[in-house]
């Protein structure tokens, strides 16, 4: 039955709606939760619903045609009689097979659950109970997840059917409304694929994480009443390759759980290419699809899950951070998008109740705590969980000392504890020890003087290769290993210096600082942010190259559009650009790269402020003519506590409100734009530019001049006007952006009820 819906090309869901379509009145209607048990293996007590699936899915494959349609009462030609008669005898072909094969299932043993399942759950759960968050020695632990967890509510919107809001000649149905539910709930949803989406640190890597523990202990108790699903996570940039999905899964569950499992248990691809016991699928939760910066292997992993999704074995969930629209639309199948919400003031003060428990007299401490977030102005920022984590510890090492202002400078403060002040770690002396041990296995003088000053040299440069690493690691998506560190000219091997003996060396120095996790030869941060926080620290290393890292994200994102000569207005678009180190010639620009990366973005502005780098009449240009884009740019990194002056805040409201509301021409995908970043920061000029394109949609069909072809630019010469087929290309793709992004509005039960039914309505109108 699971090959005959992989080959019929529909979704579960679509398959049970057809079959029901198909039941005699009196059997009661199939639910997927049931289907699913069938495709699982399970053959059920009802032929009814098995025929009913069956046929449903031989129609969809044309190998069974559909009944003809009743001939009446009047006068019935042979030819009718015969094609309904050929119809009959081949349906009770096909069904007295099924009947057989339902029969011979109810009485064979179900083949039995897979061996390895039992090690998988116990290194699974083991690995799950790690905190996924740094920790500062002196703090109080983090309990093991799952307790201290505090329970996160999530948006849902439910699921619609894609081919509706595809299809142009179809108006679409007035947008549903968005259910705050339990963050859980994304795993028992009956969505083949659901979206988590969340921002930076707010806890989605954890919530996945408790989601494992809950089903391991589930599956484990011997209590388990229903067909579930196996969890497996995986991280997004583990399955980008070209290899099978089973295959990428298993290469990336034995980095992650190869610690944890028995010697002799070997997960290969076999063990996730089938289900892992009679009625059950697989729930692969793939973490870190943000992570991902270029656009075509993102899209091309989009359509691999949801080809995968289309079947029974798997089921998906992918958490990611906030993508641009149009990677959501090329999911060509249904999927619930959740919103994880972050902490609510009683889940913060619940969280950090907790936390200062081994301090004693708990509340005290969290009644200073909560007084000190707000005379920082960090009320917002701490009510994501991994900020909140990072504050609590920061508190509890220091009580009563003021909290850093800003988002940067909170990171600043926590790795300076973590690595130049954490005593209790004695990073220094593991440090010594280190270089001693290593000098002492070599006997010849010069041999010994040239190790020492090599491993001295790497340990005195050790913030700076961090630093250097993480800026490759962010901009190249590699994870670096050992090797590829000690290649670094900053930790080169000496000459007498074997590679094997030298890495441990390394390795011994980057695990002493807490910055930097090794396992199985490679290197990992403890946090996306981190990454991004060390990133923009190498970025910014000096004021010289604080002032190109501010010029790189601010001034090259300006682009003259086509149409406009010659003193037209000038697009802009947030573009991070960095450069991969020549772990050879050390030299700064070998390769450029771009992305798009709103957190490194928002590091990269502080750490240059810090510096002394003045950047306000730069952020106030962007603010005031950067159109859309520039003005989402700027009111989001103030939302998301990046130190931005109050003016360019103030000035980029307005650009907002003007490109939202404004009578001018510009086009709609960035009218829709503005309206939905005024939405979400809650300026109820958002929803007055939405009532207003759903009540006038002749405002979205504006031609975007990006779409034209460029003219050369001859000084003294004036370029030939566009001819009406450019421009009438360029106006049929300016007006499927614009769908697009009305689409994507449609399906997020963030931006609320009455924001999503005015673009339903322009929707409607423009189709």
């Amino acid at each position: 039955m699971r090959r005959l819906l992989d080959e019929s090309g529909l979704g579960q869901k679509q398959a049970v709606t057809r079959a029901n379509k198909l039941l005699p009145d009196s059997v009661p209607e199939l639910t997927v939760k049931r289907a699913s048990e069938r495709f699982a293996g399970d053959p059920g007590s009802t032929f009814h619903h098995v025929w009913a699936l069956a046929e449903a899915l031989l129609i969809a494959c044309n190998k069974l045609k559909p009944r003809p349609a009743d001939p009446g009462r009047g006068a019935v030609t042979a030819f009718e009689l015969e094609r309904l008669r050929s119809y009959e005898e081949l349906r009770a072909q096909w069904c007295s097979w099924w009947h057989w094969l339902w029969e011979q299932a109810r009485r064979d043993q179900p083949p039995g659950t897979d061996p390895r399942l039992s090690p998988y759950l116990v290194a699974a759960a083991s690995f799950a109970r790690i905190h996924p968050y740094p920790g500062l020695e002196d703090a109080p632990d983090p309990l093991p997840l799952p307790e201290g967890y505090v329970p996160q509510r999530a948006l849902t919107l439910p699921v619609r059917d894609q081919t509706e809001l595809a299809s142009p000649g179809l108006a679409p149905a007035p947008a549903t409304t968005g259910v705050e539910v339990s963050a859980l709930d994304v795993f028992t949803s009956e969505s083949p694929l659901s979206l988590l989406i969340g921002p930076p640190g707010c806890g989605k890597s954890t919530l996945l994480r408790i989601h494992v523990l809950d089903a391991a202990d589930e599956r484990t108790d011997g209590k388990r009443k229903r067909a579930t699903a196996v969890p497996v996570l995986v991280p997004a940039v583990k399955l980008t390759g070209s290899e099978p999905l089973p295959e990428a899964m298993a290469e990336a569950v034995h980095e992650l759980l190869g610690q944890y499992l028995p010697p002799d248990v070997s997960l290969t691809a076999d063990f996730f290419e089938q289900c892992p016991d009679p009625q059950a699928t697989w729930l692969v939760l793939v973490d870190g699809l943000d992570e991902i910066a270029d656009h075509a292997a993102r899209a091309s992993l989009l359509d691999r899950l949801a080809q995968a999704a289309r079947g029974t074995l798997y089921r998906i969930v992918v958490a990611t951070r906030q993508i641009p629209p149009g990677d959501v639309a090329t999911w060509k199948t249904e999927a619930t998008r959740f919103e994880l919400q972050p902490f609510f003031p009683d889940d913060l003060r619940s969280y950090a109740q907790d936390r200062f428990r081994s301090l004693g007299n708990p509340d005290h401490h969290t009644e200073q705590f909560i007084t000190l977030i707000a005379e920082a102005g960090l009320d917002e920022l701490a009510r994501a969980p991994l900020m909140a984590s990072m504050l609590c510890q920061l508190y509890a090492v220091a009580p009563g000392r003021r909290l850093p202002q800003g988002r940067s400078n909170v990171y600043g403060r926590f790795v300076e504890e973590m690595y130049r002040r954490n005593a209790h770690k004695r990073v220094a002396d593991i440090q010594r020890q280190a270089i001693e041990a290593l000098e002492a296995s070599f006997q010849h003088i010069p041999d010994r003087q040239a190790v020492r000053a090599a491993a001295e040299s790497t340990c005195n440069n050790l913030p700076k290769l961090i630093n250097s690493l993480a800026c490759q690691m962010f901009f190249e998506e590699l994870t670096p290993t050992l090797d590829a560190v000690t290649s670094h000219p900053l930790a080169r091997p000496p000459a007498p210096a074997r590679r094997p003996e030298w890495n441990q060396f390394v390795a011994c120095l980057l695990n002493s600082t807490g910055l930097l996790s090794v396992e199985n030869g490679q290197l990992a941060f403890p946090h996306r942010t981190f990454l991004e926080f060390h990133a923009a620290c190498y970025a910014t290393r000096d004021k010289k190259e604080s002032v190109r890292a501010t010029r790189r994200l601010l001034n090259r994102g300006w682009m003259s559009l086509p149409g406009t000569w010659p003193f037209g207005p000038r697009d802009w678009r947030m573009t991070v650009r960095g450069h991969s180190l020549d772990r050879h010639l050390g030299a700064d620009e070998a390769s450029a790269r771009e992305r798009e990366d709103m957190s490194y973005a928002g590091f990269v502005l502080d750490l240059a402020n810090d510096k002394g780098v003045a950047v306000k009449k730069r952020l106030m240009r962007v603010a005031r003519t950067g159109g859309a884009k520039g003005g989402t740019f700027i009111a989001l990194q103030a939302a998301l506590g990046t130190r931005i002056c109050p003016e360019a805040e103030a000035a980029a409201r307005a650009t907002l409100a003007y490109m939202a509301l404004g009578a001018h021409t510009e086009p709609g995908a960035e009218r829709l734009r503005a309206a939905e970043t005024l939405v979400r920061l809650c300026d109820e000029r958002g929803l007055e530019a939405f009532t207003a394109v759903a009540d006038n949609p002749s405002l979205l069909v504006t031609l975007n001049p990006v779409y034209l072809p460029p003219r050369p630019d001859i000084p003294g010469t004036v370029p030939p006007p566009y001819s009406p087929t450019e421009r009438a290309e360029a106006r049929e793709r300016t007006r499927r952006d614009t769908l697009v992004h009305l689409d994507a509005v449609m399906r997020d039960a963030t931006l609320g009820d009455a924001a999503r039914l005015q673009a339903s309505r322009a929707r409607a109108a423009i189709s």
